[in-house]
Formats: structure tokens, sequence, C-alpha cells
């Protein structure tokens, strides 16, 4: 126990000093969410979104109470219309942000421009919120919705840009401080014969891992809470109260994430080829991974990578737990699997395979 305390004192002292590691952990996330979210992120609250209702199943019951609640939607305007090419070709142009046709038994195919994301986003929640009320309204069998013939789930909140962007931002700082952090300090102490002099006294090699893992596993967690107060303050999003599951599932992911740190140097040769390997790995997962906007936009092959990378269901896993389902239709107890299994797998091989010396 006095060894661990010691070792998480000195980690603390290196990982506060490192610039470098603040830069890309904390203000780095924060600048992009800042930067995006201005731009993209609340545009739409001072524009319109319109939308063009088909109805093809005229002795549906359910259509009057989902119509009327997609009316009351806020900055939405809904326009009922029979010819769907004409419908079609005005999304194509532009001049509409969506076009829903209401199917019979109980089917909803809605048309979007995969272009224009914020709008989307915005729309799709509006859609199923109205779904679901019109299911509160006259109980029946559920309904769903098909997006282009693909079951897709979500809020019934009204969703925009930002309120799917900054789970994704407190993911992929997660990321960054797994990888980038881990690797780089790890191959530094190596590279300058610090771990020699460890070896000099009585050194516990687990408790020196464990020691860095718990720093960083705590510095995952305030990176979140900030990242989270940053996102309510500047741009109003969902509200949201950090709980155990929030703080919960922060911890596993950042173990899961540090598994890559520890694997990339036990691999590399020197800090400069951890740095590298670091660099492309962070990038692949930024963005394949959903962080910046939904996967279903991707062409089938990239989805079908993304799902197999850790990221995907940090920051899948992520929007459920804050409340942003909508633009997830990711189970949490998927990502919590997923996070399990990279956690066990890789920081179990890592530490077979590193070098101490």
């Amino acid at each position: 126990m006095r060894q661990f305390k010691e070792f998480f004192k000195l980690e603390s002292r290196i990982l506060f000093r490192d610039k470098h590691v603040m830069l890309y952990t904390l203000f780095f996330p924060i600048l992009i969410m800042v930067i995006m979210g201005a731009v993209i992120g609340v545009q739409n609250e001072n524009s319109s979104l319109k939308v063009c209702i088909i109805r093809e199943d005229m002795g549906s019951k359910e259509f009057i109470p989902f119509i009327n609640a997609l009316r009351l939607e806020k900055n939405l305007v809904v326009q009922e219309v029979s010819e769907e090419k004409a419908a079609l070709k005005e999304l194509q142009r532009g001049d509409i942000q969506g076009v829903v046709i209401w199917k019979d038994k109980g089917k909803v195919l809605f048309y979007y421009n995969p272009t224009d994301i914020s709008s989307t986003q915005q729309v799709r929640g509006s859609l199923e919120g109205a779904i679901r009320e019109a299911n509160y309204t006259i109980i029946n069998k559920p309904r769903f919705v098909n997006v282009r013939q693909e079951k897709l789930q979500f809020s019934k909140k009204e969703s925009r840009y930002i309120d799917f962007l900054f789970p994704g931002i407190i993911a992929m700082s997660i990321m960054m401080s797994g990888v980038y952090t881990i690797s780089g300090h790890l191959m530094r102490l190596k590279d300058q014969g610090i771990m020699k002099q460890f070896f000099t006294k009585p050194f516990n090699k687990m408790v020196f891992i464990s020691a860095n893992i718990f720093m960083r596993l705590i510095l995952a967690n305030i990176q979140a809470l900030v990242i989270l107060l940053i996102a309510q303050g500047l741009f109003h999003t969902i509200p949201f109260v950090p709980n155990l599951a929030f703080f919960g599932y922060i911890t596993l992911c950042s173990a899961s994430m540090m598994c890559f740190g520890i694997l990339i140097a036990s691999f590399s040769k020197d800090a400069k080829s951890a740095n590298l390997i670091s660099g492309i790995l962070v990038n692949t997962m930024l963005f394949l991974s959903g962080i910046y906007f939904p996967i279903e936009f991707m062409p089938k092959g990239l989805q079908m990578l993304s799902k197999v990378l850790p990221l995907t269901y940090a920051a899948g896993g992520l929007r459920y737990i804050i409340g942003s389902v909508g633009m997830s239709s990711q189970p949490i107890w998927l990502g919590v699997l997923v996070m399990l299994i990279y956690g066990v797998v890789g920081i179990g091989t890592g530490l077979r395979y590193f070098k101490w010396t």
C-alpha cells in the first residue's frame, strides 16, 4: 500500500505537469466541442424545419394523434402532401428537411438528406416522439420507424446536433487519455532509463501499473464532468445530472481504452514509434466511431468497421446514459460487454508482453 501511494503521488505530479497531456486530453476535446457546437450545434434554434407528410394508410387510428403531436414540435413545420416524387425532389434540393410516409401496418418510412446532419437529427427525434405520443393515445402494438428500410430507435425529446456531439467528445477525451498518455508515458520512462532505476529497489510491477491506471481513471472522470458542465453551460444541452451509471461507465471506458496504450507501449521500439502508432489508431477511431456524425451516414463497409471499434460503443453508451438515446440505437448492455472484453483482453495481453527494460 505504501508503494502504491508513492507511485500515485509521483504519477500525479508527472501527469499534471505535462502540458502535452493536458492539451490532448482536456483542452483539445473542449476546443473541438466549442467550435463545432458554435458553428453547427445550435443553428436550428432560430430556423424552422419543414417536413412533408404523405398518408397511404387512410384507416389508421394512430395517424391523427401522430400528426397532431408532430405539429406541436418546436421549430418544425408540417405539411400534408399527396405526391411522393415531388416531395422527394424538394428534399434533394434542400427545400425541406424530411419526407415522412405513413404506410400500412403502422410502418413509417422516413427519407432524409444525409448531408444535413443537424436538421436530420432534430427531425428524427421529433418523429419518434410523435409516434410514441400516438401509441400512448391509442393503445396498440408498438410501432417503429423505418429509415430507408432500417429500424432505428429514437428519443422522445427534441434533438439537436450538440446533444449528439458532446457525449462523443467525452468519449474522445477518454480515448486520447488512454491511448496517448499511457503509451507515451511508459515509453518515455523506458527511453530515459527510469524503469531501470525502479529495479534498484524492491519494486512491484503491478503496483506501478495500478497506480498509473488509478490516476488516469480519476483524470477521466474529471474530464467528463468538465466537458459535461461546459456543454450544459454554453449550449443548454439535454438536462442531465451525473450519476453512478455515468461515472461507472466513464471508469469502465477509460480502463478499456488504456489497453491500447499498454499494447502500443508493449510492441513499440521507442517513444517516437509509439506516438506514430497512437496517432494512426486515434485518428482512425475518431472518424469511424460516430463521434462527429452518426455511423448510419457512412457506407455499409465503414459501418461494419466501426462496429469493431471500442470508441463506437463508448460514445453510444454515453449517449444512452445521458439521454440522447434517439441518436444511438446501441443498447447499454452491449457497450458494457464490449468495453469489458477489450479491457480484460487488452490489458492482460499488454502486461504479458511489456518489456520493462
